[in-house]
């Protein structure tokens, strides 16, 4: 058995397949692993070196490379059949990729965070009030930003873990606020 660890990247490889893994729990003075039959060696991010005779140090991150592999298995054996992706079950069209349907998602809910953003900037251009506090404007901008990265996601045309959308406040008429839809919309 062939085993890397890289762990600033969170990346396993098991036998040539590599995953990234996330919360791998490793001191972080170790920069890398990597074990090769029998044998193997930690690399420190000081440029120490120590062999190591023992497996069982990578024990936890090889079971969860298999736990993570077998998760991967799975999903694309549900989009392979196509009657269990997430998008397809919503009744879209069978003929668009997944891929081109995450995009398009991705495309619209990036064009609101980027249109809350603007409106924010525009309202506080000359000092005025935003409908946004710094705060959640600046929510929005990390929320667009996660967007941004979403095509980087491993797996990212079969099945997509989108970010948590921002919901802020609205005003009432009675000048309380609650919350709508997650769209502001201001009083009358």
């Amino acid at each position: 058995m062939q085993v890397s660890v890289v762990v600033s990247d969170n990346v396993v490889v098991v036998d040539g397949m590599a995953l990234h893994l996330q919360n791998l729990e490793l001191d972080s003075a170790i920069h890398a692993i990597q074990w090769s039959g029998d044998s193997g060696e930690v690399e420190y991010t000081d440029g120490r070196h120590d062999v190591i005779n023992d497996i069982s140090l990578l024990t936890p991150l090889i079971e969860a490379h298999a736990a993570e592999l077998a998760r991967i298995q799975a999903e694309e054996q549900r989009i392979a059949a196509r009657d269990d992706h997430p998008l397809i079950s919503l009744g879209i069209n069978n003929d668009i990729e997944p891929e081109t349907l995450w995009r398009r998602l991705r495309d619209i809910l990036l064009n609101e965070a980027l249109t809350e953003l603007d409106r924010y900037q525009k309202q506080t251009l000359f000092g005025g009030t935003g409908t946004l506090t710094e705060p959640q404007a600046q929510e929005w901008a990390s929320y667009a930003q996660a967007l941004r990265d979403l095509p980087q996601q491993i797996g990212f045309s079969d099945a997509v873990t989108l970010p948590d959308r921002p919901v802020f406040p609205a005003v009432d008429a009675g000048g309380k606020v609650e919350m709508v839809l997650g769209w502001a919309e201001e009083a009358d």
